[in-house]
């Protein structure tokens, strides 16, 4: 054997046993530089396990804990894993969401469970009756407080957030009545219904001797009526009802027909003094206009005697005066109304029309005030 070639299998000899103590294959004598740059990388990292250990983690080398550790996080980065994790908590926000369900139908039956109070009277409450006093007549039938009490209706004359009581009556014969709460330590409203709730407002008043309220009401015999003691403005107090038979009939709407007549004093009045003492003896004002009027009035019937714009006024009249002209009739639509022209009419009133030839207006001379006292004058201009 050539001397080259003994020397070359001596090294292969060599080499052969350290890598079988090394346990690796024995290298190809031709290997890439490549090779042996990984080579060169893989000693050099060598000296430092124990720092990669410590920064990595103790199975950082370890293939198996490798392996393990990967099979272990990957539930955590893999998406679909992590949507179903989310998907749990959705679950766990629609046992919240069927929770505040659960709630929302708590309170719907509580709801429910609670006394209505869509029955209205006059736009206002339900209806509690305190008594029904059958058919007594007298100053003081009805005695009590609203103090305490819930506010149940609405008057039809005054809009009014305070308590009220209210009673059961029934008349005795046909005839005419005055219902009374002179006497009352506050100020009162007076509302008579012909049923409560949602009845129909027979007649209603909030000041009528100084702060204290009379209405009168024609009724026929065995007319039951719901009557109900309010206050003005969140007023509550003790009251004392009075019921009195009257002679003749209420006021009411009965007007004074003065014709065809155009001019200055067409119409000349008076509102006597209100005598506290006789319910009976005060007229009592049972019309309203939009623009006011709660005071006692004095009812006129025109009409036109040819087409044409007429003014109406008060001047000349004592008191401060409301006026206001409805069509046809008391219950006809409101055609104008005016609490205080102005100018030289200072507190007295005027309103103009057009109106058609043979027209029926009927004018409502109302009084501010509910002690309202004096002549009262009605003053008609065809204007050119």
């Amino acid at each position: 054997m050539p001397k080259a070639a003994r020397w070359t299998a001596l090294l292969l000899l060599v080499l052969a046993s350290a890598c079988k103590a090394r346990k690796t294959a024995p290298p190809v004598l031709d290997a890439s530089p490549a090779a042996d740059a990984a080579a060169d990388v893989s000693f050099v990292d060598a000296p430092f396990p124990d720092v990669i250990a410590e920064d990595a983690g103790s199975d950082a080398m370890d293939p198996e804990a490798a392996v393990a550790d990967a099979s272990t996080d990957a539930p955590t980065s893999d998406g679909d894993a992590f949507d179903g994790a989310a998907t749990d908590g959705a679950a766990t926000d629609g046992t919240a969401a069927d929770a505040v369900t659960s709630d929302a139908a708590g309170d719907a039956a509580i709801s429910d469970a609670r006394p209505s109070t869509d029955a209205t009277a006059d736009g206002g409450g339900s209806c509690t009756v305190v008594a029904d006093l059958g058919s007594m007549l007298g100053p003081d039938v009805a005695t009590g407080t609203t103090m305490g009490r819930t506010d149940e209706v609405t008057p039809a004359c005054r809009e009014s957030d305070s308590s009220d009581a209210i009673y059961t009556w029934t008349a005795p014969s046909a005839g005419n009545y005055a219902f009374s709460l002179v006497g009352s330590d506050y100020d009162t409203v007076l509302d008579v219904l012909e049923n409560c709730p949602a009845g129909l407002s027979l007649a209603c008043n909030d000041d009528h001797v100084d702060l204290q309220s009379v209405v009168r009401v024609d009724l026929t015999a065995g007319q039951r009526v719901h009557v109900v003691v309010d206050g003005y403005d969140g007023q509550a107090g003790n009251y004392r009802l009075g019921i009195h038979r009257c002679e003749g009939s209420s006021a009411g709407c009965v007007p004074h027909d003065i014709g065809t007549m155009v001019g200055m004093r067409v119409f000349e009045g008076t509102l006597a003094a209100v005598d506290p003492t006789d319910p009976c003896g005060v007229a009592e004002g049972s019309l309203l206009g939009t623009c006011g009027g709660g005071g006692r009035e004095l009812v006129i019937q025109w009409t036109a005697p040819m087409a044409g714009r007429y003014v109406f006024d008060t001047q000349g009249s004592e008191y401060d005066t409301v006026l206001y002209a409805r069509n046809g009739s008391c219950e006809g639509d409101e055609l104008a109304c005016n609490d205080d022209a102005g100018g030289d009419l200072g507190t007295q009133s005027r309103i103009q029309l057009s109106v058609t030839k043979g027209q029926v207006i009927v004018l409502v001379l109302d009084a501010f005030f509910t002690d309202a006292e004096g002549a009262a004058v009605l003053n008609i201009t065809r204007m050119p």
